[in-house]
């Protein structure tokens, strides 16, 4: 929901194994900026039994006509809803590639 309320550009956002419960409100509160900016990473196993499999593509689905930068990474190991090893790598690895790019490029946000 937070998401939804930002009017700034953060550099990116990761969210894992959840449901966003404002999701029909996303096109219409994200700013310009926000869309451009801010990279969105989506983490989902398709073993979780509380998140069913079209939700996670609907929702990259939904912020990519948002024309959002937005990634959507499925888990292989199979922890369903478990926040395990293979799903804080995935983060990690995100987060990596999130410092290495910013590394190449100008700072906008200051």
């Amino acid at each position: 929901a937070a998401l939804c309320l930002m009017d700034k550009p953060i550099d990116a956002v990761a969210f894992c194994h959840s449901g966003i419960p404002a999701a029909s409100m996303l096109g219409k509160r994200l700013t310009q900026q926000v869309r451009t900016h801010t990279r969105l990473h989506a983490i989902y196993d398709k073993a979780d039994e509380e998140v069913p499999i079209s939700f996670p593509e609907t929702i990259h689905q939904m912020f990519s006509l948002a024309r959002c930068k937005v990634s959507l990474y499925w888990l292989q190991n199979g922890d369903g809803h478990e926040f395990l090893t293979e799903a804080s790598d995935t983060v990690r690895r995100c987060a990596t590639h999130w410092l290495d790019e910013r590394q190449k490029r100008p700072d906008f946000m200051l």
